[in-house]
């Protein structure tokens, strides 16, 4: 098994390259080295080679033949640091920019396409969350035996509203229910538009209501096995 690297680890040992970082100790040791093995100049009249040792003291140097002066390789001018730093800052910034577009090129590279076995396993874990969410909006948790819901079938003839409970009303109605479901019945005034009683008949049975104040009715049924 071979271990591949990153294009961001290629990248950053690209910028280490590019950006030379250097410590100011030893770039100093350095420097002292070099002035101690001195800097060959050529005389720009006899064209003889001449080796310059740095010195602390103010003066110029000459030829030793023709004793013409000579241009101080010790000195730097601002316009090459510059230049220099300029360079360094100028690498650093491609280098920032070479790794700002790889990483975008690699966050924004399509996903290799689903297999069909891993489509099938995304449907199923989808319908299993989907269960999972609504027995929990139910009040039920998921994986829990199913809860049996209990039935309510009232008794025949059984008030389940009356707006006059103590009324003395001479009004009576009677409902005969022959149809093999119970049924529950709505007795509304129209001119109130209002429900005044409700009460239960039993499938097959009949049901009488007693103490109904005069007017105009309509009566309204609701059919089922439990209320």
């Amino acid at each position: 098994m071979t271990a591949t690297r990153c294009q961001f680890y290629s990248l950053s040992a690209a910028v280490a390259h590019l950006v030379l970082i250097r410590c100011p100790r030893h770039e100093r040791a350095r420097h002292r080295s070099r002035s101690r093995r001195g800097r060959i100049v050529t005389c720009p009249q006899c064209h003889r080679r001449n080796r310059l040792y740095k010195r602390n003291a103010v003066g110029m140097y000459r030829c030793g033949a023709c004793r013409a002066a000579l241009p101080n390789p010790f000195t730097t001018s601002n316009s090459v640091l510059s230049m220099r730093n300029i360079g360094i800052a100028a690498a650093s910034v491609i280098a920032l920019l070479v790794i700002i577009v790889a990483i975008g090129r690699n966050s924004s590279s399509p996903s290799p396409p689903a297999s069909t076995e891993e489509r099938a396993r995304q449907k199923v874990w989808a319908e299993r969350d989907a269960r999972a969410r609504k027995l929990i909006s139910e009040g039920l948790q998921p994986g829990a035996p199913p809860v049996e819901v209990a039935t309510f079938v009232p008794e025949n003839n059984e008030v389940l509203f009356n707006a006059y409970p103590d009324s003395r009303f001479q009004g009576e109605l009677t409902v005969d229910n022959g149809t093999s479901s119970h049924a529950v019945a709505k007795l509304v005034d129209i001119q109130a538009d209002r429900n005044i009683l409700s009460f239960v008949i039993n499938a097959r049975q009949k049901a009488t209501i007693h103490a109904i104040p005069d007017g105009t009715y309509q009566l309204l049924f609701a059919f089922g096995d439990q209320l």
